[in-house]
């Protein structure tokens, strides 16, 4: 866990030090600036998409429950970390189950988009 966490701050720490030394190009900070903003318009079209449904405290319970297993693991509770990553495959395979209904609905809504045209299908 530690060498994990010193591995990590060793890559944060040359990434800012490339930084200040310009060690990367303009094109570079470009492509993880558009790189950012694409997933951050992606989550927000995603948090619009279930709000008022269902969905919405689902996920809100996921967050808590990712919130608590990083609380666990900053702490070093060794049995609320196992408990937390067994249940990370059944969260896994209950997310579609879950959320089938918005999913049926983005899929459709994705399918009636002008983006693909209608000749081909």
């Amino acid at each position: 866990m530690t060498s994990l966490i010193l591995g990590t701050n060793a890559i944060v720490l040359d990434s800012v030090k490339n930084y200040f030394r310009g060690g990367e190009s303009f094109w570079d900070y470009f492509l993880t600036i558009l790189d950012i903003a694409i997933v951050a318009v992606l989550i927000y079209l995603v948090l619009i998409f279930i709000r008022g449904t269902k969905a919405s405290k689902i996920v809100l319970g996921f967050i808590i429950l990712g919130i608590v297993f990083l609380i666990g693991r900053v702490l070093q509770l060794e049995t609320l970390s196992w408990v937390l990553r067994s249940l990370g495959l059944l969260i896994l395979v209950s997310i579609p189950v879950v959320f089938q209904p918005e999913l049926r609905r983005a899929l459709e809504r994705l399918g009636r988009t002008k983006f693909l045209s209608k000749e081909i299908f």
